[in-house]
């Protein structure tokens, strides 16, 4: 008997774009599909269960976990549970977030950003591989971010964080590609939501979470592999990237992205 239903992870899904990808899934694909299952993952209980009750009301079953995907070996044990049903989409989607203004971030404000953005999300990714490789089927879905393009003074972190999600998703759609195993790297500008808000610096052409996941949800069904938005704030990025550093440093700092000016040194006038 043939399964015609569609089994989707969200990983942070409680806000943000986590929770409108959820919502925004569960919308389309409940029309289209005799069953669909979300699995959503998030910290906030609160929240999450909102997004679950909003899933459901659009006709999605939902099955949510509560967890700190900081600890990856709890992460990999709850994704392996998750993935006994097969999973046809995964959206590995993880932020933490740091600002720094005079150079320097914490140590452990470090470990928190990279282990959330960048392990967490390699546990998530590995538990359906294993099903995907037997369908010879399935989407990951890896939300990465512009910031990997080109790093800049006000996040360190979150900048290496994402850029590592970007170079992991590129060597996974290599690697999985003769399983039928598609990988789409995502790469969005700014998105509104609570950490964009605390974000210091400039947020030119904001969009909304909403707004950002039917971008997403529409070019993965059109088989995307990179998918990136808004193109202006990209091509930006990009040139950014082939400048010399100190011009791109310069250019940064004009635009509010670098570091405050270090107090120590005097006005020598």
């Amino acid at each position: 008997m043939v399964d015609h239903s569609l089994h989707i992870l969200v990983t942070g899904a409680s806000r943000g774009l986590g929770a409108s990808l959820a919502k925004h899934c569960a919308q389309h694909y409940a029309k289209n599909h005799p069953r669909v299952l979300l699995s959503l993952v998030a910290r906030n209980e609160t929240a999450l269960t909102d997004c679950a009750r909003q899933c459901q009301h659009y006709g999605a079953e939902v099955n949510y976990y509560i967890a700190d995907l900081q600890n990856t070996d709890t992460t990999m044990t709850m994704i392996e549970t998750i993935a006994k049903q097969p999973v046809d989409i995964a959206f590995i989607n993880a932020a933490a977030s740091g600002h720094s203004t005079d150079g320097e971030e914490l140590w452990v404000q470090q470990q928190t950003i990279i282990q959330t953005n960048l392990m967490a999300a390699m546990a998530c990714a590995t538990g359906p591989i294993p099903s995907m490789k037997q369908r010879q089927q399935g989407k990951l879905v890896f939300i990465s971010s512009i910031a990997a393009y080109r790093g800049f003074g006000l996040n360190p972190s979150y900048n290496a964080s994402k850029a590592g999600i970007k170079c992991y998703a590129d060597s996974m759609r290599h690697a999985l590609a003769s399983y039928g195993i598609s990988v789409c790297t995502v790469m969005p500008g700014f998105v509104n939501s609570d950490m964009s808000a605390a974000f210091p610096g400039a947020k030119p052409l904001l969009i909304s979470s909403d707004k950002a996941a039917m971008i997403i949800r529409k070019k993965i069904d059109n088989h995307a592999t990179l998918i990136q938005f808004p193109w202006p704030l990209i091509a930006g990025q990009k040139l950014l990237s082939l400048l010399p550093a100190r011009w791109a440093d310069k250019i940064l700092t004009w635009l509010s992205y670098g570091t405050v000016t270090n107090p120590s040194k005097k006005d020598s006038r």
